[in-house]
């Protein structure tokens, strides 16, 4: 991935990935950490979903315009929505 401010590549996981398009073709709306832990981890994965909010964080931290649009819907999931306009 491509950090367009700074002009220099941003390393993801192959996790990290995988939650990002599950979330973007999930559109507006919010996906459970459940769902999120099977679909990238697979249906039998041992973690818990708070690997998935690790994983999350590690992202909010790799690209930090984004954490306006990867919203935490509590006791629920996530969602990614369109930052609000300027």
């Amino acid at each position: 991935m491509q950090d367009p401010a700074k002009n220099r590549r941003i390393r993801l996981t192959e996790k990290e990935a995988a939650i990002l398009k599950f979330l973007y073709r999930a559109g507006s709306r919010a996906v459970q950490r459940q769902v999120l832990l099977n679909e990238v981890w697979g249906y039998n994965a041992m973690p818990s979903t708070r690997t998935v909010d690790v994983h999350v964080r590690r992202l909010r931290e790799k690209l930090p315009p984004l954490v306006e649009g990867l919203v935490t819907v509590k006791q629920f999931g996530y969602k990614l929505v369109d930052p609000p306009p300027a």
